[in-house]
């Protein structure tokens, strides 16, 4: 049925989503421990039918806690065969990255772990009276390296595998269906950075993702973000 394919094409986009660490999601891979920073950033993402932009503010406190919420709006094509039915859906994303380790000269990889939960809300003309909602609980873990290329050009590329666990509730006068999946994904983040003479960074965020790692249908995507790292002012 057509929910199914809601359903599926928008787990494609969580997945995808979920299996990147955003720089405002992660900020931290770029300070030192004690240094902590605000950033704000918008990216592109594309999934099977669902084209999502994303919108993020994030604050990483002591470079070791990173809290991140992103707001996001996915407009969906090509779900109802020859039918021009307009679907789209709005999120809301709080995130939290705890940095266990960081690069030093003992060992260059940084280690992290992430966990958030997504609230979506459905509207459009496919809807009519129905309403459907979603709930997403993403959590993973992740390292990092860091590149210096020149004084102010650093790259970080960041690994993370995530596990996805999602839940649609679709109401149609009264009854109500559950669709949940769970995925797993692998992602790939390269983060150019580059730090101007205050000590912000603007960071390029091109990245990759698999999607259904360990099924005999594993997808894979791609996304782009951009993202201004402040440094936070001492007092």
């Amino acid at each position: 049925m057509w929910f199914s394919k809601i359903a599926t094409a928008y787990f494609f986009v969580l997945a995808f989503v979920f299996g990147q660490l955003n720089p405002t999601r992660a900020q931290g891979i770029f300070l030192s421990r004690g240094e902590s920073n605000f950033g704000v950033e918008a990216g592109l993402s594309h999934g099977e039918h669902a084209t999502t932009l994303i919108g993020s503010f994030g604050y990483s406190l002591k470079g070791v806690f990173d809290f991140g919420l992103s707001v996001g709006r996915t407009q969906f094509s090509d779900l109802f065969d020859d039918r021009n039915l307009d679907l789209n859906a709005v999120s809301l994303s709080p995130s939290l990255t705890i940095h266990l380790g960081k690069p030093n000269e003992e060992s260059p990889l940084g280690f992290l772990v992430f966990g958030g939960y997504e609230r979506d809300f459905f509207s459009g003309d496919a809807l009519g009276n129905r309403s459907m909602h979603a709930n997403v609980f993403p959590s993973g873990a992740g390292f990092y390296t860091l590149q210096e290329i020149t004084n102010q050009l650093r790259l970080i590329p960041v690994i993370v595998v995530s596990y996805v666990h999602s839940i649609f509730e679709f109401n149609d006068s009264g009854l109500s269906q559950n669709e949940t999946e769970n995925n797993v994904v692998a992602g790939l983040n390269l983060n150019f950075g580059i730090k101007d003479q205050p000590g912000n960074i603007f960071v390029l965020s091109p990245g990759i993702a698999l999607i259904d790692v360990g099924s005999n249908d594993v997808k894979m995507a791609f996304s782009i973000s951009l993202a201004y790292v402040l440094k936070e002012k001492q007092k």
